[in-house]
């Protein structure tokens, strides 16, 4: 209403403005609805811990060290770093899909590579 206000909308800097964020925000809902219709949940308590899979919970150890990391494989919506929360599409995360317990992946990194065992998989 207010970009109405100030005139000639044809002119208007605001209120073509504000048209250009209301088509960004209906293209973003339409993205989201078309990724829920997709969607399929994966619980991790489906899982035997065999193998790592998307929704599956590593511990991995880096050959270099010996502390343990926790990772939960997801998809790319749902990525949260802080929470441990890796893609199946990252290079971490591709690399550690399919494999057991005691292997050992091998992940590029801008510092080089790091291989890391697996410890556990629930």
């Amino acid at each position: 209403e207010f970009a109405k206000s100030l005139g000639d909308l044809s002119e208007n800097a605001e209120y073509q403005s504000a048209r250009e964020e209301q088509a960004e925000a209906e293209d973003r809902i339409a993205q989201l609805e078309n990724l829920l219709k997709i969607s399929e949940i994966i619980s991790p308590s489906t899982h035997h811990g065999s193998q790592a899979e998307v929704g599956s919970t590593l511990t991995v150890k880096k050959q270099s060290g010996s502390e343990e990391i926790k990772y939960q494989i997801v998809g790319p919506e749902e990525v949260d770093l802080a929470a441990g929360k890796i893609s199946y599409l990252s290079p971490l995360g591709s690399n550690l899909l399919k494999k057991k317990k005691g292997d050992q992946v091998t992940v590029p990194t801008p510092k080089g590579e790091v291989v890391y065992e697996i410890i556990r998989i629930a």
